[in-house]
């Protein structure tokens, strides 16, 4: 039965999708277009994704000149 499971897991694992250079793209300019509300960008953004145990690492990454005033919605 374990190696059963095991099988199966595997499968699933393998049929998760990677992220592709394209779909990277487009995260980050609907990240950027909207991280621009907030901040005056220095640099381009970086994303990262890394898949292991079934699961997605991501991370982010900028730099900014500053932080632009914005209300807070109460």
């Amino acid at each position: 039965m374990n190696r059963k499971f095991e099988r199966a897991y595997g499968v699933l694992q393998a049929d998760k999708t990677a992220v592709s250079e394209e779909c990277k793209t487009l995260i980050l300019r609907e990240l950027e277009g909207k991280l621009r509300e907030y901040f005056e960008l220095s640099s381009p953004l970086a994303l990262d994704v890394v898949q292991t145990r079934g699961e997605y690492e991501i991370s982010l990454s900028f730099t900014a000149e500053r932080v632009k005033c914005f209300q807070v919605l109460k």
